[in-house]
């Protein structure tokens, strides 16, 4: 996952699948192909923030935020992940 605050550009990349999301925009891209978010992402004290269930749908994949190390995993579809809390989304 990688953010550009010039550009406001936010990317998530699992394997060879890229999600491309702009702050403030509900159309992404998903590997050239459209794909439209239930919210749009945003900014926080200059953190970029974007729903989990987002890219949940987006990627087909299970999205847990890891809080020891302040970073979102994406996990490939029915894939286990133990003991990394719920975002409640």
């Amino acid at each position: 996952t990688s953010f550009d605050p010039r550009t406001q550009n936010l990317i998530v990349r699992r394997g060879t699948d890229v999600l491309t999301m702009k702050i403030g925009d509900r159309h992404a891209d998903l590997d050239g192909r459209p794909v439209t978010l239930k919210t749009a992402p945003f900014t926080v004290h200059g953190r970029a923030m974007v729903r989990g269930s987002d890219i949940a749908l987006a990627l087909a994949s299970a999205v847990k935020y890891d809080v020891a190390r302040g970073r979102i995993d994406v996990h490939p579809p029915g894939a286990v992940v133990a003991g990394v809390p719920d975002d409640g989304q």
